[in-house]
């Protein structure tokens, strides 16, 4: 009767011991994703439309940029909440988007 209960304790500290080791490799595997790269620029709107909002960086070397805007993009004039529609072409605004997949996180005029 004692080998059983040996057995069985043995049995149950390996099987505590491997959950303990999946759940510290599954915290080292979410702290490896890359974060995103969040960039800001400033510009004048060129075009926009339902789902994205074009701007020419200001700068040495302007360039123009293509940004997706989705619901959940903040978008401010002033101080106020807006929606894209009051963004109009030859508005000076900040952009801040994800530089890998140009999804814009805020949009201020």
């Amino acid at each position: 009767m004692r080998k059983i209960s040996y057995v069985l304790a043995l049995i149950i500290t390996v099987v505590f011991l491997a959950g303990v080791s999946f759940a510290a490799e599954a915290k080292k595997e979410e702290k490896k994703a890359p974060k995103e790269k969040v960039v800001v620029a400033k510009g004048e709107v060129t075009k926009v439309d339902a789902a994205t909002i074009t701007i020419k960086k200001a700068g040495k070397t302007p360039e123009e940029i293509t940004l997706n805007v989705a619901p959940e993009t903040v978008i401010k004039v002033g101080k106020e909440k807006k929606a894209l529609a009051d963004i109009k072409v030859g508005d000076k605004v900040k952009c801040s988007y994800v530089k890998d997949t140009m999804a814009a996180k805020s949009i201020s005029k």
